[in-house]
C-alpha cells in the first residue's frame, strides 16, 4: 500500500482494512502475533482497522 498507492500513485486518502484483515496477517503466518500484524499494517500505511482490535490492543 505504501509503495504503490502512497509513493507511486500519490494517494493521500484514508486506507481502511478489509473486515478482519489485520488479524488475518498473523492467522496466515505472515506475522508472529496480532501485535506484529498491527505493526506491519501501520508500516504499510493502513490508517484504520475495520473490525479487529489489533490497533486498539
Amino acid at each position: 500500500m505504501k509503495d504503490l498507492l502512497r509513493d507511486e500513485l500519490g494517494f493521500d486518502g484514508i486506507l481502511v482494512s478489509d473486515y478482519g484483515e489485520v488479524d488475518e496477517i498473523s492467522i496466515h503466518g505472515a506475522a508472529r502475533d496480532q501485535k506484529e500484524a498491527a505493526k506491519m499494517a501501520v508500516d504499510a500505511s493502513m490508517d484504520m482497522e475495520m473490525v479487529t482490535t489489533a490497533y486498539l490492543n
